[in-house]
């Protein structure tokens, strides 16, 4: 059975943010929600299940976006309300799937937060890792404070085989994945033109480094504008 290209997985994980299902695939409505969204194939035999990262779009899901995303900076992952909920959620829309197409295979992909939290499903849920075909991650939520997770030798195993975490370079929110996550592990170069900030940011370098004050703050914003490059999904199409 031919595997969804990686374009077409980040493509899956765009569409968590902007609901614009990708082409040749049917958003299924029953199989998701407004943290983990399903697609169908047209034609071709599997779904794609992408878990959405870090939602700033209402109070609510940033409130437990933003605390899952501190629980991952401090070590505290495994303690995660959101990380066990996306599992279990994440073990019902399989179950689904197998009953109405069990020779489909499913494809597990996520962006940033939902990285942690599709790998969490993955370590924690045999189920999941049975069924699952192949886990994509994309600049995944990481931390110098988070460990790789304790498991059993046939169960890193499998997470090798099937899992790959694709990081671009110079993103900060991701730079720690390696340390963090269990699989094969893919970098790449910023595929991303300079945005309008980090263009107005290069003619106005020469005169912050004229003061201590203005080197501190050129070093600062390049940093913060260069992780917002480096981090977003559009990356990897």
């Amino acid at each position: 059975m031919e595997s969804p290209k990686i374009q077409d997985l980040a493509l899956a994980n765009k569409a968590t943010y902007n609901d614009e299902t990708p082409i040749d695939y049917t958003k299924q409505e029953n199989l998701s929600n407004k943290e983990i969204y399903t697609y169908r194939h047209n034609e071709k035999p599997h779904y794609i299940i992408a878990h959405k990262g870090t939602n700033l779009s209402t109070i609510d899901s940033a409130k437990k976006d933003i605390r899952a995303d501190l629980n991952i900076a401090i070590g505290n992952k495994d303690a995660d309300a959101l990380h066990d909920r996306r599992t279990k959620r994440t073990e019902k829309i399989i179950k689904k799937i197998k009953i109405k197409d069990p020779e489909h295979d499913i494809f597990l992909t996520a962006h940033s937060l939902g990285g942690s939290t599709a790998s969490d499903a993955m370590v924690k849920s045999k189920f999941v890792r049975d069924n699952v075909k192949e886990l994509h991650t994309f600049n995944s939520a990481s931390s110098k404070l988070q460990n790789k997770p304790d498991i059993s030798p046939d169960t890193k195993k499998i997470l090798m085989e099937k899992s790959t975490h694709h990081h671009i370079r110079g993103d900060l929110l991701s730079q720690s994945v390696s340390s963090n996550l269990i699989g094969k592990h893919k970098r790449y170069n910023s595929t991303k033109k300079p945005s309008i900030s980090q263009r107005v940011l290069e003619v106005a370098t020469p005169l912050l480094k004229r003061s201590v004050a203005g080197k501190i703050l050129d070093f600062g914003l390049k940093k913060v504008l260069g992780t917002l490059q480096s981090h977003s999904i559009d990356n990897f199409y």
